[in-house]
């Protein structure tokens, strides 16, 4: 891993998913493009939601370790999302092929990140950084986001610094009853 890429993603759920009061449905693991399922829990196929919801984002709040993490983590606001390919389209309308488009927002190279923290403690290449220490540390987290968006603030000056994140209301006692 060498960038971090972002990208500028919108949505729109199906009538079907809305109807339970959600934007999201539950987050599958992805390998390859392909949806796999779940590798920490047991949620069934992927057609299983497709088939009553269409191919909806799924999103999952590290706070509610559902489906993942099953502990809490150096990043308690965590969020992750999944975007089921067969759901891209150029605008999204709802209907159960049509849920989410990306367009490119902006990149920025790990070695500019670490270069702005000269030290000992990580080194590749000959290139030592102590931009990765406190790996477990929380404090230490929010210190490298801080920078991520500093950084793409100055790379990009035209652009937001930081994107709004969506909220992620996936609630699993609506979804899966």
């Amino acid at each position: 891993i060498s960038r971090i890429r972002r990208y500028r993603v919108t949505t729109k759920t199906t009538p079907e998913l809305y109807a339970r009061g959600m934007n999201f449905g539950v987050r599958y693991s992805y390998d390859a493009g392909k949806c796999t399922g779940s590798n920490i829990r047991w949620l069934g196929l992927c057609s299983s939601t497709w088939e009553r919801f269409g191919y909806v984002i799924g999103c999952n709040n590290f706070r509610d370790h559902y489906p993942y993490p099953l502990v809490d983590t150096e990043y308690p606001d965590g969020i992750w999302y999944d975007l089921p390919l067969e759901g891209r389209c150029d605008k999204p309308t709802g209907v159960w092929n049509c849920t989410w488009s990306y367009e490119e927002a902006g990149e920025i190279r790990l070695e500019d990140l670490e270069s702005r923290e000269p030290g000992r403690g990580y080194c590749c290449d000959g290139k030592c950084t102590d931009f990765w220490r406190g790996h477990w540390d929380a404090g230490e987290c929010d210190r490298r986001i801080q920078q991520v968006k500093e950084l793409f603030a100055a790379k990009f000056p035209t652009m937001p610094a930081d994107l709004p994140e969506p909220k992620c209301d996936f609630d699993r006692s609506r979804f899966w009853d």
